[in-house]
C-alpha cells in the first residue's frame, strides 16, 4: 500500500507544507534537520497519523523540548485516543508550529508497500524489501539532501540491527548524499527495542529523551546512558531551537 504521506498538502493551500515522495519537500522555512524513518502505511484503514511520527512519543518529546519541561508523558496517539488527563498532545496545529522552531522536514525509506504483511515492523519491512516487493526511497532522499544545501544534520530514527535490506538504503543515502552533512542514528520515538535500562528509570518520554540529548556524553546530568548503537542529538542546533539539554 502507497506510504500515506506519499504525496500530500498538509493540509491545505496555506500551511506551506507539502510532501511528494514521502518526503516533506515543501516547508515554509529553509530546514536544517532531516529525520528519517521507515514507512507509514496508508492502506491500514485504523491508520490515524496525521503527520510524520503522527502516533508515538516524538512530537510530546519536541512539545517538552520547547518548553523546557517533562510535562507530557504518553504517545501522542494513546493521549487523543483514551483521554488521558492532563495528556494535552500535541495538535496538527501545533506540530506544524514545531517544525517550524526546529526547522525541521522528513523522509521515509519506503514509498509503498506491494504485498500484504502481518504488521509493518522492521521485521516484515527488512523481508519486503530483500524480495523486491516494496517501492523504495532511498535515491529520492539523498537527492533532496543534496538539492537542500540548508539541511546540515540527518537523523535515522531506527538503528536497523539486524535489518540488512533496510539499512542498506540508509547506507546508500549516507554514500550519495553531499560531505558536508551530519548523519546519525537515534533511539525509536516509537518506544520499542531491546534497550538497556538507565540510571534513575524514568517515563518512556524522559527515556527517549534523554538518550537523543545525552547518550554516551559523560557531561550528562541526569546519570550517563552509554549505548554504542546511538548518536546524540546536535547539541548546537537544541540550544539554536531554545532548548534546555540540561533539563534532560
Amino acid at each position: 500500500m502507497p506510504h500515506l504521506f506519499l504525496k500530500k498538502d498538509h493540509f491545505n493551500e496555506n500551511t506551506g507544507f507539502q510532501t511528494r515522495n514521502a518526503i516533506l519537500t515543501l516547508t515554509p522555512y529553509a530546514p536544517k534537520v532531516l529525520m528519517i524513518g521507515t514507512y507509514n502505511d496508508g492502506g491500514n484503514a485504523n491508520n490515524q497519523a496525521d503527520f510524520f511520527y503522527g502516533r508515538n512519543y516524538f512530537w510530546p518529546i519536541f512539545e517538552n523540548f520547547s518548553q523546557n519541561n517533562r510535562a507530557l508523558s504518553q504517545r501522542r496517539f494513546a493521549a487523543n485516543q483514551q483521554g488521558i488527563a492532563n495528556a494535552n498532545p500535541p495538535t496538527l496545529q501545533r506540530i506544524l508550529i514545531l517544525c517550524s522552531q526546529f526547522k525541521l522536514t522528513f523522509a521515509d525509506l519506503i514509498q509503498d508497500v506491494l504485498i500484504p504483511l502481518p504488521n509493518h515492523d522492521d521485521t516484515y519491512l527488512n523481508q519486503a524489501v530483500g524480495a523486491g516487493q516494496t517501492t523504495n526511497n532511498h535515491e529520492n532522499i539523498a537527492k533532496f539532501i543534496n538539492d537542500t544545501p540548508s539541511i546540515e544534520d540527518v537523523y535515522l530514527t531506527t538503528a536497523l540491527q539486524g535489518y540488512p535490506h533496510l539499512n542498506g538504503l540508509w547506507e546508500y543515502i549516507v554514500q550519495h548524499s553531499r560531505g558536508n552533512v551530519t548523519f546519525r542514528k537515534i533511539l525509536t520515538p516509537s518506544g520499542r527495542g531491546n534497550i538497556p535500562a538507565i540510571p534513575n528509570q524514568v517515563s518512556a518520554v524522559q527515556k527517549i529523551a534523554r538518550y537523543w540529548v545525552w547518550v554516551n556524553d559523560p557531561a550528562s546530568p541526569n546519570g550517563v546512558v552509554m549505548n554504542a548503537t546511538f548518536h546524540q542529538m546536535n547539541h548546537e542546533w537544541l540550544i539554536q531551537s531554545g532548548v534546555n539539554p540540561m533539563i534532560y
